[in-house]
C-alpha cells in the first residue's frame, strides 16, 4: 500500500504462504540467519523485525547490527 518492496522471511513453509502474505513482493522460506548472511542493507531500506519470539528477534537484530 505504501510502495515498499516487502520480503517475508520465515523458515516455516506453512506460515510463509501466498495466501497469508498476498501483498508481499517476495517470500523466502529459509532460516533467518541464512538469509541475513547474504543480505546487505542500503541507506533507503526500512527493516521491520517481527518474528515468532523474542529470541528470534534478538538473533535477527544482532545479525543486522
Amino acid at each position: 500500500m505504501l510502495g515498499y518492496h516487502v520480503v517475508v522471511v520465515d523458515d516455516r513453509e506453512e506460515w510463509n504462504s501466498a495466501s497469508r502474505f498476498q501483498e508481499a513482493a517476495e517470500r523466502v522460506v529459509m532460516p533467518f540467519e541464512d538469509y541475513l548472511a547474504s543480505f546487505t542493507t542500503r541507506p533507503s531500506d526500512v527493516i521491520v523485525v517481527v518474528t515468532r519470539g523474542h529470541s528470534h528477534d534478538q538473533l535477527v537484530l544482532r545479525a543486522l547490527i
